[in-house]
């Protein structure tokens, strides 16, 4: 069987720095990696609001803040490396779900949040099957690839 094809997608109009950096994961045949979808929706909508929301906590992040109401990971070791960028639409909570990593060898300092799922979210407690498809995203030899290949352009 034949792995799948991952691009890895610089987020546009967002803060640069040395220390973190937010891309998005894309996939032409996984329908489960739709974050870049959704977020080229927003960019392109009316919704300037919506965008300016979703832009800012991704800056708070890449300037090296928290704000656990816009974004955070979780203290489960088995989730520890998951991170979801949170706001709302209509009063429906929006997510963008994501890993952490440290795609350059070379920096260990730098951090890169690889966003790959877009959902909404009704229930209190994130739904641990989507965490669970994230984690297997994160060690997926293919995204790590596609992942560590930008990052060494960007060095």
């Amino acid at each position: 069987m034949a792995s799948k094809a991952y691009r890895i997608i610089p987020v546009a109009g967002v803060r640069e720095s040395n220390h973190r950096a937010i891309v998005f994961l894309e996939a032409d045949d996984d329908k489960w990696v739709n974050a870049f979808h959704e977020f080229s929706k927003i960019q392109k909508a009316a919704k300037q609001k919506e965008y300016h929301d979703v832009s800012t906590r991704f800056d708070y992040w890449i300037d090296g803040n928290t704000h656990n109401l816009w974004f955070h990971g979780w203290s489960d070791p088995k989730y520890r490396n998951c991170f979801v960028f949170k706001w709302k639409r209509g009063g429906v909570n929006q997510r963008f779900y994501g890993f952490l990593c440290h795609p350059r060898a070379s920096d260990l300092k730098f951090v890169a949040c690889v966003l790959a799922t877009y959902a909404t979210k009704s229930a209190h407690n994130t739904d641990e099957a989507i965490l669970d498809r994230i984690n297997s995203l994160r060690v997926d030899n293919a995204v790590a690839d596609a992942t560590h290949a930008m990052f060494a352009q960007r060095n």
